[in-house]
């Protein structure tokens, strides 16, 4: 007889060695029987057979109850193989009651409905009594919670909803305070929950009222507060800012308005300064963001570049790639693709303090508007250029000084003649070399304050303005040395702005009659009228070849006009070469120390009068050393100026000194 194990999984094979086992116990038990009832019969005839009845027992009983005990432990085992069947059975999924489940199961792509919400739901979307709860106040438990996720509150503490009523009182009188009846009707105010013991700040557009109070508990009416800004505080519309402490309070009043004229905007913080404004409401960090969007990461910025080209793409405009290279640099040179137009719709600025400087790489950018197409700022809002601590300027040197724009090329489309080039204010040393501003209105202009710039071996070319021009600027100590400006309106054209230190030598510089630009003006003119308090000085001008290209329209070549006296000082214009004027080469009005030495000038048309005009007031001139081929005008204004030393090439000038202009020595 063999013992078959019974296991806990209950298979084809254990079903089948319990059953194996219960056979063999009830063919065992049925031996038995017949042999004791075989032992019985024939106990009287053989001794050997009753011994083998007793199989080793003392007694026959005993062997008796041995096989009684066997029976039991069979019974037993049957019953609890009954009771594991019957728990098998309990615990098997119902085959009809699972395809049920399936078929009612809610398809996720189709939207809940009002259907499928109970009566209370319903009752609490109609607005039923007894129906509403808090759900932010009341959470339940494991309910999300803003601590619990990516949610940041944003700075403004100040929901957006503002409350009938005002504060009346003072501070030395805190009653009757919040009010919202009578001649406060239409009065609104905003309330706000604070912190204890904290400092906020509030800013706000202006409004006809602005007086803020602290409360223990929310205001009610004809309810005390403690005024921390009264009415002796509006300050009318000019009041828009106000910081407090809500010491040991709960809530602070803000009120902003006696008629209903509510501000455009309010904004409260915690802090002591007012920062920029933001709604009311959450932020999620951090925010997804285009690939192509993103900051100057990994390749993004390759020794200490960042390339335009990264930027491109998902249907983005080349000004927003172009944007998003300079707004992302931190410090870094920011590269241009040279295969590249770049279509400019919208003017793109660069900072100094990120941008370090631009390799354009002669890319094109190409505007079609008349706008300012490529800005550069910097940080340079005042001052000289001393480097004094108080100045800003030794901070300024190492955050912002020497960036550069280099090999860049900028136009309007085809025939356009709109926009300007590049345009910087604010900039430390900035030096522009080597690009190409054409077919524009104005090639470069300089606004606002800027020191110690470089102009430099630029071709700006065909421009229906200026090729550079400066708009009101206040500019100190600037180079404007090689380049080649041709064919613009005027080259360069200098309007009332504050100048100091200026050198434009050793330019090639020239116009002519054009089909789009028409009729040049001059090649070189500063103006600036009597109402400027300013003054051009230390200018010179030196070594440039300077001509009207065969046509003999430009008219002057060179203009210094000062419509107040001695607006013009220390005018230094030397070696250069003036050809083919309309009608004089040089124009003076206005001046004080005036140097005009070393020039040659070629005679335009047959029927100018006269190649220099001083007009108005002019002293201490001194006209020396030229090649000057019709006449020398000068007005009764003229004193203290020496013409001498020149040579003249078809009229005499006669030696002359009445006191005021001293002529000598001129042949």
């Amino acid at each position: 007889m063999v013992r078959r194990d019974i296991d806990a999984f209950w298979d084809r094979e254990t079903k089948n060695n319990i059953n194996e086992n219960f056979k063999e116990l009830y063919d065992k038990a049925v031996t038995t029987t017949k042999t004791i009832d075989d032992l019985v019969l024939e106990s009287g005839e053989s001794n050997m057979e009753v011994v083998q009845a007793r199989a080793g027992k003392p007694t026959l009983n005993a062997r008796l109850n041995v096989i009684d005990d066997g029976l039991n432990l069979v019974d037993q085992q049957l019953a609890q193989t009954a009771q594991e069947i019957n728990r098998v059975d309990s615990s098997k999924a119902n085959k009809n009651e699972v395809e049920e489940a399936l078929n009612n199961k809610r398809d996720k792509s189709v939207p809940i409905g009002l259907n499928d919400t109970d009566s209370e739901l319903l009752a609490a979307i109609e607005g039923g009594e007894g129906t509403s709860f808090n759900l932010e106040s009341i959470p339940r438990d494991y309910s999300v919670t803003p601590e619990k996720t990516t949610f940041v509150r944003s700075k403004n503490l100040f929901d957006g909803n503002y409350i009938k009523g005002g504060l009346s009182g003072s501070k030395t009188s805190q009653t009757p305070g919040f009010v919202t009846t009578g001649a406060f009707e239409d009065a609104k105010s905003a309330v706000i929950e604070v912190k204890q013991h904290t400092t906020y700040t509030i800013s706000k557009t202006p409004s006809d009222r602005f007086r803020v109070a602290l409360t223990s508990n929310y205001p009610e009416h004809n309810r005390a507060v403690k005024f921390i800004r009264d009415e002796y505080d509006d300050g009318g519309d000019s009041a828009t800012e106000f910081t407090f402490n809500s010491e040991n309070y709960n809530y602070v009043t803000i009120y902003v308005t006696i008629n209903n004229e509510l501000p455009d905007f309010l904004q409260i913080e915690e802090g002591d300064i007012a920062t920029e404004w933001y709604t009311y409401g959450f932020f999620i960090t951090p925010q997804a963001e285009k690939y192509s969007s993103i900051g100057v990461i990994k390749d993004r910025m390759k020794d200490g570049k960042v390339y335009v080209n990264d930027f491109t793409g998902d249907g983005k405009s080349d000004a927003d790639a172009i944007q998003d290279a300079f707004d992302h640099s931190k410090g870094n040179v920011v590269v241009f693709n040279p295969e590249k137009k770049y279509n400019v719709n919208k003017t793109v600025t660069a900072h100094a303090s990120k941008v370090r400087g631009v390799e354009g790489q002669n890319a094109l950018l190409e505007a079609d508007a008349d706008i300012d197409i490529f800005k550069y700022v910097g940080s340079k809002t005042s001052g000289n250029a001393i480097p004094t601590p108080s100045s800003g300027n030794i901070e300024l040197a190492y955050s912002e000084m020497k960036p550069f724009i280099n090999h860049l090329r900028v136009s309007s489309t085809k025939g356009a003649y709109v926009g300007s080039g590049i345009v910087f204010d604010g900039t430390y040393g900035l030096t522009i070399d080597g690009c190409h501003a054409f077919n524009l209105k104005h090639g470069i202009k300089v606004v606002g304050l800027n020191r110690d710039f470089i102009v430099s071996n630029n071709t700006i070319y065909h421009c229906s303005g200026q090729g550079i021009f400066w708009d009101n600027a206040d500019v100190h100590q600037q180079n404007i040395v090689g380049n080649h400006i041709s064919y613009c309106k005027k080259s360069l054209y200098f309007l009332n702005s504050n100048m100091h230190n200026v050198q434009i030598v050793g330019n090639d510089i020239e116009s002519g009659f054009t089909d789009d630009i028409r009729y040049p003006e001059s090649l070189i003119h500063f103006y600036i009228d009597d109402s400027i308090t300013q003054v051009y000085e230390a200018i010179h001008i030196v070594g440039n070849s300077l001509q009207d290209h065969l046509n003999n329209y430009t008219q002057p070549l060179l203009k210094f006009e000062s419509k107040k006296e001695a607006g013009i000082q220390d005018l230094i214009i030397g070696n250069n070469q003036l050809a083919n004027a309309l009608k004089e080469s040089l124009y003076i009005e206005g001046s004080d120390r005036v140097a005009f030495t070393g020039n040659s000038i070629k005679r335009g048309g047959e029927d100018v009068p006269y190649s220099i005009n001083l007009v108005g007031s002019n002293k201490n001139v001194n006209i020396s050393g030229n090649n000057i081929p019709t006449g020398i005008q000068w007005s009764a204004e003229t004193t203290k100026t020496l013409i001498a030393n020149n040579i003249l090439d078809g009229f005499t000038l006669p030696d002359s000194d009445d006191g005021k202009v001293k002529v000598v020595n001129n042949f």
